[in-house]
């Protein structure tokens, strides 16, 4: 038979005309990716002990590929290894098989049931995506973890969703039924994990309480929630994937945790209402900690609400960023903890550019405070008055060209009575 193999990598098979039951050789230990890709005639294939690693899309559109003989050394299924093996009924994955790769089983229409041993930690995104009649599933204690519509468009899944508010086993929250959830909602107790997509298109969804103890937030979770307005995430949640609330257009703010770690990037995209995020930061040695609204706009742009967050954390205000973007963040946050001396020291160091930013943007209440620092002088005063000027008549509002002159007067003084009458 056409075999390929190299170091015990079976790399390559060639179909030869009336062939479709194989005996994979002795001394394989790996089936390679694309191995078999696309072998149209293969119904059965027998595997040797030593065989350890399936590896992507070994198997993947083997369309007649019936009966799979898996040895007890297999300890990973690659991703889509059996990915639309469409006459594939029943497969015996042995007590060695550690993880369930990505996709492993997409479109197996065909299969009906699967029993997961228990050695299985880990069953990867869409790992039975779309197996149109897998009614029988049985997931051991021994995982931990099952990714991203693992099971999604199955009639397990959705047997569950017509019966139950929440699909959840044991720690993991699965996914929820657009059915039942509806207005303000209560994830139970012991969940320490929201799965990807777990509440997408919950467009009746309102107000979602998660419980002490949750740890992740997991990609598009809440991705198109239209309606939800309220999110309570506990202090113990440390990681908000990518598009977790994505499209949820009625969120108009966020309290993230403490000990937040990551958040992934476009979290919070295309939520066009949300206008505050925050977030508890200590602002002294002593542990004080002030509530900081970070920009979200940002956030989904130009600096990761994360990165705001690590700034703030570790008080680096010197860290590589567009300029107006780092000036713009850092007049909102002197204004919500004016006292932070590493915050006070940095504008400080740059207090002319920034507080020429602040005044071109009209940052009222920040150029207030850096007013107070007595860092005007005769060299720039009569620049920055000059700007105070222009946007009196931009904005009609003369607040800060009254402070500026009346601070040339009591601390700098005039040149000559022409000086003083011409502002």
């Amino acid at each position: 038979m056409a075999f390929e193999i190299e170091n015990g990598i079976l790399t390559k098979y060639t179909e030869e005309n009336g062939v479709t039951e194989i005996f994979i050789p002795d001394g394989v230990t790996e089936i390679g990716e694309f191995a078999f890709y696309c072998c149209e005639n293969l119904t059965d294939v027998y595997f040797p002990d030593g065989v350890t690693k399936i590896k992507n899309h070994a198997f993947c559109d083997c369309e007649r590929l019936t009966n799979v003989h898996l040895p007890d050394s297999v300890t990973e299924i690659g991703e889509a290894a059996f990915a639309s093996c469409e006459h594939l009924t029943s497969i015996h994955l042995p007590d060695s098989v550690t993880e369930i790769g990505e996709y492993a089983f997409e479109k197996c229409k065909n299969l009906t049931s699967i029993d997961i041993p228990d050695s299985v930690k880990f069953i990867g995104e869409g790992a039975f995506y779309k197996c149109q009649r897998l009614t029988n599933v049985d997931i051991p204690d021994s995982v931990n973890g099952i990714g991203n519509m693992a099971f999604e468009h199955t009639p397990w899944l959705e047997n569950q969703l017509q019966q139950n508010q929440f699909v959840i086993i044991r720690h993991m929250f699965i996914r929820a039924s657009a059915k039942f959830c509806k207005g303000e909602i209560f994830i139970p107790e012991g969940v320490t994990t929201i799965g990807g997509s777990a509440f997408k298109n919950c467009q009746f969804l309102t107000s979602v309480h998660l419980p002490d103890g949750m740890t992740k937030i997991g990609d598009y979770a809440f991705k198109n929630c239209k309606q939800l307005t309220n999110i309570h995430i506990p202090d113990s949640v440390t990681k908000i994937v990518e598009f977790a609330f994505e499209d949820c257009q009625n969120l108009t703010s966020v309290h993230l945790p403490e000990n937040i770690a990551y958040i992934g990037e476009d979290a919070f995209l295309d939520c066009d209402n949300l206008k505050n995020v925050f977030i508890h930061i200590p602002v002294s040695e002593q542990g004080d900690k002030v509530q900081i609204s970070l920009v979200p706009e940002y956030g989904i742009g130009e600096v990761p609400l994360i990165k705001q967050i690590q700034m703030l954390r570790t008080k680096n205000f010197s860290v590589e960023m567009e300029t107006e973007t780092k000036y713009l963040l850092l007049c909102r946050f002197l204004v919500l903890c004016p006292e932070m001396p590493e915050l006070v020291a940095y504008m400080k160091e740059h207090f002319e550019e920034i507080f020429a930013f602040a005044m071109k943007n009209n940052f009222i209440e920040a150029i207030l405070i850096m007013i107070n620092w007595n860092l005007l002088n005769q060299g720039n005063i009569d620049n920055f008055i000059q700007l105070a000027i222009e946007n009196t008549q931009k904005t009609g509002d003369p607040t800060i060209q009254v402070t500026l002159t009346e601070y040339k007067y009591k601390h700098i003084g005039f040149k000559s009575i022409e000086d003083k009458f011409k502002l």
